[in-house]
């Protein structure tokens, strides 16, 4: 096991308890729109992500652990829409993602 895998899986686990995004009330209302608190933390995530990859991917830039770093490019299919639809009806059946479903269960 690669520990520096493991100490930032511990990490984000640590702050997604932290931050309340393991509680089932938190997803309850964003899933229901009541409140917008997960989505003005998604959302900067994407917003600072989606560049760094670009300029990343056009240096060519060596991963510390994973080598070069590798973008595929895929065109959208109907499995992906059908894969969506499952995951999010898991997701407002049982008020959590898969990582917050971890510290919940950790709690």
């Amino acid at each position: 096991m690669n520990p520096f895998a493991l100490l930032i899986g511990l990490t984000f686990g640590f702050l997604i308890v932290a931050s309340g995004l393991s509680s089932y009330t938190v997803i309850h209302d964003m899933l229901l729109l009541r409140e917008p608190d997960v989505f003005l933390l998604m959302g900067p995530s994407f917003a600072v992500a989606m560049p760094l990859l670009w300029i990343l991917r056009r240096r060519k830039w060596k991963t510390p652990m994973a080598g070069e770093l590798n973008l595929n490019r895929v065109p959208n299919e109907r499995k992906h829409v059908y894969g969506g639809a499952i995951f999010g009806a898991g997701w407002a059946a049982a008020g959590t993602c898969p990582g917050p479903a971890i510290g919940m269960a950790a709690c």
